[in-house]
């Protein structure tokens, strides 16, 4: 049914002036060639967007309506000759469960291989609304299927993803930058409680040089955020990669290691990269300035080391250990 309806769309070549008029689709112009295009459904956002949408998840009500038409649009849009010439793409769903796999089939079967940038995000998303903490035994888009969305878009040069529970891996020959906001299966294995092999999950971007993962605990806080010991980046995987951004993660401790910072100091991924931006320090153990005079130097290499929220004690165990160390923002 959505294949005839596309068809017959081309059929009618419809324009990205008309389209537009409709407020869901937003191109640059000159539309004739657009060099990027947005979606958001404008449904979503007369609605009063974020209360509207937190309303839908917490009550699970569905409206068949907002679906209908937001499936709609995104045939309509991705049905536009134009779009086979944009470069930039952001994409925000007011449904997910359904629609995250019904636009990578978009995206695969249109082929659009002039694009370089790609997001595709949960519209307002928060994790606590969506059941982000519910068991989730797959994935919403199969490794397969990643697979040849990949192979579709030669020229990608940037990836973002909002939500969570979209991939199982990631597999492209040129990508050089990846935002993961949410519950990530690549970088768990599956899932936390999945059994299948961690080989056939994961990251595997020869060319990724900068990293930004923004893990958001789903259960709002009120449960264990993800646990730093899952991200096993893997230095053969990722030879490419000097910039990791993990400011905006929350990440923990629960196989009690020593806390966050010394995961990462023991990470594999560590001595090749050249930046790394946390958010704290977070050592947990019974002496915490020796640890860190003693971790310091696997850090050392770093051209720029950036942390948002340190103690005077933590900044001077820094300046001990000869590390070069900027403080954005001193707690007391």
């Amino acid at each position: 049914m959505a294949k005839s309806r596309r068809v017959a769309l081309e059929d009618v070549a419809e324009s990205a002036t008309q389209l537009a008029r409709e407020k869901s689709w937003r191109f640059a112009r000159p539309l004739k060639a657009p060099k990027w295009a947005s979606f958001m459904l404008a449904e979503t956002k007369r609605r009063g967007a974020k209360k509207w949408l937190k309303n839908r998840w917490q009550k699970r009500d569905i409206d068949l309506s907002v679906i209908a038409t937001e499936l709609d649009q995104l045939d309509r849009g991705f049905a536009l000759a134009e779009m086979r010439r944009v470069r930039e793409l952001v994409l925000e769903l007011s449904e997910f469960v359904r629609h995250v796999p019904y636009v990578v089939s978009l995206l695969t079967t249109r082929k659009l291989e002039q694009l370089e940038s790609l997001r595709i995000s949960i519209a307002y998303y928060a994790p606590v609304w969506m059941g982000a903490d519910e068991p989730q035994t797959r994935p919403l888009v199969s490794a397969a299927a990643v697979d040849k969305l990949m192979a579709t878009l030669p020229r990608l040069q940037r990836l973002e993803l909002c939500g969570h529970f979209f991939f199982p891996r990631l597999r492209h020959p040129t990508l050089r930058e990846l935002r993961l906001e949410g519950h990530m299966p690549v970088f768990d294995g599956g899932f936390l409680v999945s059994p299948r092999p961690r080989a056939t999950f994961g990251l595997d971007l020869p060319r990724l040089e900068r990293l930004e993962l923004a893990a958001r605990n789903p259960s709002d806080g009120c449960g264990p955020p993800l646990d730093a010991c899952t991200l096993r980046l893997d230095p053969k995987r990722l030879p490419a990669l000097t910039h990791l951004d993990l400011h905006e993660s929350d990440l923990g401790d629960e196989m009690e290691r020593g806390g966050v910072f010394s995961t990462i100091a023991r990470a594999k991924i560590l001595p090749q990269l050249k930046t790394l931006h946390l958010r704290t320090i977070d050592l947990d153990v019974d002496d915490p300035q020796q640890a860190l005079r003693r971790l310091a130097p696997r850090f050392d290499h770093l051209d720029r080391l950036e942390i948002d929220s340190a103690t005077a004690a933590e900044a001077a165990a820094f300046t001990a250990g000869n590390l070069k160390y900027r403080e954005r923002k001193r707690r007391r």
